[in-house]
């Protein structure tokens, strides 16, 4: 994002410096001062929006965000901006997506891929995609991310990659595993790609996966705990992914306890790397665990880890007659 109001560069600065306190309370102060004017310029009210936008979805204040962009958006409809309004669908859509709340997101996202300037068309695709994704309509996304790749291929390769990896992801998850090698291949034969790690990465661990899923576990399990540490500290969110399939991979071979652990580290690292979809698969693997081996698993991992006191296991094995099982949360 760039704004048409050249003082605005200071809050560019915090941003790029992560200070988002500091700019959004510079940035609520320049808006106060403007909305004191007898007349104030309403497109710069709308750029302080979208900059306030962006602090809050630093600080992970996702909803907050969108709000804001839905200000700006209401502003640039006014000024009949066509670019402006652009922008502020694509802010507020990548806001409430964070946010979890993916079908005001792809309400946002429908509306700025119909705007006429195109500027943000391939991410808005993009973005319009991972919420279909993370909703399971599958047949949405692989369309969505297919026209993203179509509209960044030329001039972002960025996205295009990111849009390759989504889409191979949606066809395994369908059980489509020819397409899914079929993109996975490409994407590994491009030049760009043969030399970025995280690219590598991800590309591995979706055919882990999908071998998990044809059954063949064996090798699976070895090659998962092998990109686990290749990973290292650079890639949270691919650290997250493996996690996950090796929690499934241990459940399959009826190691819960080891399962629920994996469980319960692919949650810390979906948080690292801000990524509430992978949290809500990992959530998801360890209810279906929990119901199929109990909950003295899921309190042994727990104990294991140091995440409980050892009193709370006996209090628990005490009222068991008396209390309810609760589910992971």
């Amino acid at each position: 994002m760039t704004s048409r109001y050249p003082h605005h560069v200071v809050f560019f600065t915090l941003l790029e410096k992560k200070q988002f306190d500091a700019c959004r309370m510079a940035v609520e102060a320049m808006i106060d001062g403007l909305m004191a004017l007898p007349e104030p310029d309403d497109g710069e009210l709308a750029q302080l929006h979208l900059i306030l936008c962006l602090c809050l979805l630093g600080s992970h204040d996702c909803e907050a965000a969108g709000e804001k962009a839905d200000v700006a958006q209401f502003l640039a409809r006014k000024l009949k901006d066509g670019q402006l309004l652009e922008e502020a669908l694509y802010r507020s859509g990548t806001s409430y997506g964070r946010a979890g709340q993916y079908r005001t997101a792809i309400r946002r996202f429908t509306d700025c891929v119909q705007c006429s300037t195109e500027f943000h068309r391939g991410d808005a695709f993009f973005g319009r995609g991972l919420c279909y994704d993370v909703l399971g309509a599958y047949s949405f996304a692989i369309r969505d991310y297919e026209e993203a790749i179509r509209l960044a291929s030329a001039s972002n390769p960025v996205l295009a990659r990111k849009a390759r990896l989504n889409l191979a992801w949606v066809f395994i998850l369908r059980r489509d595993f020819p397409q899914a090698e079929g993109v996975l291949a490409q994407l590994a034969s491009e030049t760009e790609a043969a030399v970025e790690q995280s690219v590598q990465l991800q590309i591995a661990h979706d055919r882990v996966h999908m071998a998990h899923l044809k059954g063949e576990g064996r090798n699976a399990f070895a090659q998962a705990l092998f990109i686990l540490r290749e990973a290292g500290d650079d890639y949270p969110h691919i650290r997250a992914h493996t996690a996950i399939t090796l929690m499934a991979l241990a459940g399959v071979s009826e190691a819960e306890q080891d399962a629920f652990t994996l469980g319960t580290l692919g949650k810390r690292l979906a948080a690292l790397a801000d990524r509430p979809d992978l949290d809500e698969d990992a959530s998801r693997e360890m209810q279906s665990l929990e119901r199929r081996a109990g909950t003295d698993c899921l309190a042994q991992s727990l104990l294991k880890m140091r995440q409980v006191l050892p009193g709370a296991l006996k209090a628990q094995k005490m009222t068991r007659g008396t209390q309810q099982t609760r589910g992971v949360r």
